[in-house]
């Protein structure tokens, strides 16, 4: 059914990145500061494409040159902390131009989160919260 078609597409995507498993007790894996990069590194990852595409987006494609090519090389977590900067620059940028862009402020917020919802994954499951909703502060 769908939750084994669901599991393929992990698998398929799986091999094409570095793929680390989220522990029980963060101390060993480098604390929670490191898993939340972890996190941010693969929606980038899988976002790529489209930020690379998105209008707005420009300021940050140095640093998306720059994380594509030290995430491939990737061997440990921890290295993620030296992109901790580029990654969360990435991110800010992609979510408040593209991502989660209000375009329609008079029906906001039911209008926009449900056009968000029907996108935001396969199975209808929403987005994971917070780290990956990173937004400019003004």
């Amino acid at each position: 059914g769908t939750m084994a078609s669901a599991d393929c597409m992990w698998k398929a995507f799986s091999a094409s990145h570095p793929t680390f498993t989220l522990p029980g007790n963060f101390d060993a894996a480098g604390g929670a500061g490191i898993q939340e990069l972890v996190i941010q590194a693969q929606c980038i990852w899988l976002a790529k494409d489209k930020i690379k595409n998105a209008a707005g987006c420009e300021p940050i494609l140095d640093d998306l040159k720059s994380f594509e090519e030290a995430y491939r090389s990737l061997k440990e977590p921890s290295g993620l902390k030296d992109l901790a900067k580029p990654i969360r620059a990435i991110l800010s940028c992609y979510n408040s131009t593209v991502r989660l862009k209000i375009q329609d402020k008079s029906s906001w917020p039911r209008a926009e989160l449900g056009k968000f919802a029907k996108y935001s994954h396969p199975l209808g499951i929403p987005p994971p919260p917070p780290p990956l909703a990173l937004m400019p502060r003004k």
